[in-house]
């Protein structure tokens, strides 16, 4: 069943519904700073299935908080420092909901330099603090997300 009117969704061989809420905000702080932000908290439940080991539990991969924080700031006309924060709370691995990935924290930095009209040389640096975290998690499985890595590019365009 797809009711987009009582926002059910097919589970298998059931019925389960996830009611949330979504904001984000972006723009300009000043004229050299800008920020992102976003947070949503879903409350998900199986609501009907042949499998009553299920019945009532919370949905696989569907925390119930996450929230975002990138900000920018123009130090100079060639000069941009930034950095971010992402949460997300416990999130179950599965349906029954005896697996789950703790709650975390991932925080990220970046530095960029405009070499001239055309061309910016970029760092970033991400999971600033080394956590362990997962990036996926399903069937009661999980994958570990990347440790502390840097990235650097140079961005050209003609």
């Amino acid at each position: 069943i797809n009711d987009p009117f009582n926002n059910t969704v097919q589970v298998l061989d059931g019925v389960a519904r996830v009611d949330g809420v979504e904001v984000g905000a972006t723009g300009k702080v000043t004229d050299r700073w800008s920020v992102f932000t976003g947070y949503s908290y879903l409350e998900s439940k199986i609501l009907d299935t042949r499998d009553k080991s299920i019945l009532d539990r919370h949905l696989q991969n569907t925390p119930r908080h996450n929230f975002t924080l990138w900000t920018t700031y123009e130090v100079t006309s060639k000069w941009t420092v930034g950095g971010g924060a992402i949460y997300q709370s416990l999130g179950w691995a599965n349906n029954t909901n005896t697996a789950y990935v703790p709650e975390f924290w991932k925080f990220d930095a970046m530095i960029s330099y405009k070499v001239d009209e055309k061309s910016t040389v970029q760092l970033n640096v991400y999971n600033l603090t080394d956590k362990l975290y997962y990036s996926q998690y399903f069937g009661g499985n999980v994958v570990p997300a990347s440790g502390r890595w840097a990235s650097l590019t140079y961005r050209a365009r003609w």
